[in-house]
């Protein structure tokens, strides 16, 4: 998940939903265990954008639906800040020297104008360990849900169907490749 993968509808109402939940599920079957899929040569394709992917997809290991948990981390985290929590490379960079991911994201937080109980939960998405992440996107848009509240004319049944929209987009798009 990255900011080119939220799709906006401007209708009645402004609309955005998301695209490409459970493709990091679909590029590990689509790519050998082990390839370097980083890199476009020798005819591989580069199936993630690495600025946006999660450690264990970096390093080739296998992906679950915490992978996507992380990418849509750094995309709350952007949304929120106005810019990347990671600057270009840095991700990468932090990964494969084995540094401490965990610190440079809760740095990058502390400097923004995330208000705390939020960056709490996307630094909590955002782990690099993926077994202490949110295992799910319904677990993370659950804990957001409880520290914000919409606006105060919005519909919320629409914002409710909105997001179960793409939730369910989700658990379409991961059970068609398991």
């Amino acid at each position: 998940v990255k900011p080119s993968n939220i799709l906006l509808h401007d209708g009645p109402a402004l609309v955005a939903k998301l695209a490409d939940f459970g493709i990091a599920k679909a590029a590990a079957r689509a790519i050998p265990h082990g390839a370097d899929t980083a890199a476009i040569e020798c005819g591989r394709i580069l199936l993630y954008s690495p600025g946006w992917s999660a450690p264990e997809q970096l390093r080739g290991e296998n992906v679950t639906p915490a992978t996507d948990v992380f990418a849509f981390g750094l995309l709350i985290g952007f949304v929120l800040n106005g810019r990347s929590l990671m600057p270009s490379g840095t991700l990468m960079r932090v990964v494969a020297q084995d540094g401490d991911l965990d610190g440079t994201i809760a740095r990058a937080l502390a400097n923004s104008p995330i208000a705390p109980e939020v960056a709490a939960i996307i630094a909590r998405a955002c782990r690099a360990d993926a077994d202490t992440r949110y295992q799910a996107i319904d677990d993370l848009w659950i804990a957001l849900s409880q520290v914000i509240a919409p606006e105060p004319n919005a519909p919320e049944e629409a914002i409710e169907i909105e997001i179960s929209e793409a939730v369910d987009v989700t658990r379409d798009t991961v059970a068609n490749t398991a």
